[in-house]
């Protein structure tokens, strides 16, 4: 059935599938294969090299195989294949058309050998769908949609984080968003069998928020600071399985603009910490504030902060306030009063705060504030109920800082 001397090759090389390199013709067999007729050794054999990284990749198969069982496709992968429906599932095997979640444990490159794939047609469903390659670069512009129009823009790539690609690459799975059910045609043709992957030229201007884990790997999420609305989508795949690191806001975005909102949670899949959180100086002009438990970071210049451990909540608030430069407390006003009077005060950096009401004799009276404060300004009311008139005092202590000042309360 094989004769190396008379075997067809095209020996596919890089990991972006670069350069392609034709050798050799001969005759073949002719077999069914996954409900497709194939004409092996007629067309020529591709061996397709895939550079894969450790950990979790996404991929696809690009050629026609006699064996398409996960082990015999990806035998160094030490996990399952999972594919995507409407949630991960295990499939023992690895099928024409969609992409998979694949582990492995060492950076490598692969090599798959079968018959190449010019043309495949592919059932998605509305929303999101993990896809598949050919043996060819498709750019999204060679995509046939049935009905039209129902690809959603952009189509996603994994590498070290998820990021916008126009141009599906052999041998890699690619998340792609349907408005509707119904089937896209991948294919290829010579005058686009290479178009540059889109560059994300947009995402320049924003601010940007960088995360990364103890291992290294990185992910960034984004801040549009202008008032209008539209722009790149910032909308992103689903999550990915269990052990990938993944970083998002929860609104299930990597791009939040603040026409849209003024606080936005922020989710951390990871399983390895520290993770060190930096910001880029775009996001001083819109002052906002990172808030990770019960710390909060004014985002000014360049910074970063460590994560030890896992935080119970964490979000982005961009609510535009003025820090003030300094930690003060003014005169409560109205004063002399009766009953009710007002206390101003302002905090430049985040922590602990108290405010105490004391009498003459030193005693404290009631304790208005007792908590974590962010930098802002701040106002409480008090009601003097059933205290006797005279000279009071009040105390503010925030850090270092601490200030008192007297009131009346005239009866």
């Amino acid at each position: 059935m094989y004769n190396p001397s008379t075997k067809s090759k095209i020996v596919v090389l890089g990991a972006g599938f670069e350069s392609f390199a034709f050798t050799g013709n001969g005759p073949g067999i002719r077999t069914e294969i996954m409900g497709r007729v194939v004409d092996y050794f007629n067309s020529p054999e591709i061996d397709l090299g895939l550079a894969v990284k450790h950990g979790w990749n996404l991929v696809s198969l690009a050629v026609s195989v006699f064996n398409n069982n996960k082990v015999g496709v990806y035998p160094t992968s030490n996990s399952e294949a999972y594919a995507y429906t409407t949630k991960y599932e295990i499939d023992p095997q690895i099928h024409l058309g969609l992409g998979y979640w694949l582990r492995f444990p060492n950076p490598q490159s692969i090599l798959v050998t079968g018959s190449p794939v010019t043309v495949e047609t592919v059932a998605v469903r509305q929303g999101w769908n993990l896809i598949g390659s050919i043996s060819a670069p498709t750019s999204y512009d060679d995509i046939v949609q049935i009905p039209g129009g129902i690809v959603i823009p952009p189509i996603f790539q994994y590498g070290d984080r998820y990021t916008r690609t126009s141009t599906i690459f052999p041998g890699r799975g690619f998340w792609l968003k349907s408005s509707a059910a119904g089937v896209i045609v991948l294919s290829s043709h010579p005058a686009s069998s290479m178009p540059p992957a889109k560059a994300e030229d947009e995402f320049v201007r924003f601010g940007a928020l960088m995360f990364r884990d103890a291992t290294g790997d990185s992910r960034i999420l984004y801040v549009d600071h202008s008032e209008g609305r539209g722009g790149v989508s910032g909308e992103l795949p689903p999550i990915p399985p269990d052990g990938v690191f993944d970083v998002r806001f929860g609104s299930n975005n990597d791009i939040v603009r603040r026409s849209e909102g003024l606080k936005f949670p922020i989710l951390i899949s990871s399983q390895s910490y520290p993770i060190v959180i930096s910001w880029d100086p775009k996001l001083s002009a819109i002052r906002p504030l990172l808030r990770i438990d019960r710390r909060s970071f004014a985002l000014n210049s360049h910074g970063s902060v460590a994560l030890a451990e896992a935080p119970s909540s964490i979000d982005l608030d961009l609510s535009m306030r003025e820090v003030p430069l300094a930690t003060s407390l003014s005169q409560n006003y109205p004063n002399p009063f009766n009953p009710t009077t007002n206390f101003g005060y302002q905090i430049a950096k985040a922590g602990f705060v108290t405010l105490r009401i004391y009498d003459v004799l030193g005693r404290e009276v009631t304790r208005l504030v007792d908590e974590v404060k962010e930098p802002g300004e701040y106002t409480v009311s008090w009601e003097a109920a059933n205290l006797a008139s005279g000279m009071y005092f009040y105390e503010l202590k925030a850090g270092s800082f601490r200030d008192v000042k007297k009131m009346v309360l005239i009866r």
